[in-house]
Order: structure tokens, then sequence, then C-alpha cells
């Protein structure tokens, strides 16, 4: 299964559902308590399946920049 191999977290979904509802929803209430209220942004930062864009699974749900290539952010 190609997924797997390109997301190995994707094994066992059960776990990660779990997983990344309770960190979604950690990170909703840390934007909050910052001040973000807008329900549109907040909605859509639910939505976005963060994981398919980071290598690690914890990495998805904190709430700070990524390195990408080259040094950026």
């Amino acid at each position: 299964m190609l997924s797997s191999k390109l997301f190995p977290w994707q094994k066992n979904k059960k776990e990660h559902a779990t997983c990344k509802n309770k960190k979604n929803e950690e990170l909703i209430q840390e934007l909050r308590f910052e001040g973000i209220t807008n329900e549109k942004i907040l909605t859509a930062i639910k939505m976005v399946p963060r994981e398919l864009f980071t290598e690690k699974l914890d990495q998805a749900y904190e709430n700070k920049a990524l390195s990408v290539e080259c040094g950026q952010t």
C-alpha cells in the first residue's frame, strides 16, 4: 500500500483519528487563548488535514512554524 509507505502513521487509522482529534482540539483551544476568535478561521484550521504536510504526526498540530527546504519556514 503506497499511502502507508508515504504516511506510516496511517497504518493504525483508529489510533491516528483519536490522536488527531485530540491534538486538533488542543490547537484550536490554544489559538482561542491567543486571541483568534474568527470562527471561519478556526473551522478552516479544524478541517485541514495538517498531517499531510508534515513527516511526523506529532508536529502536525503544534502551533509553530515548520521548516521547509532551504531553511525556510
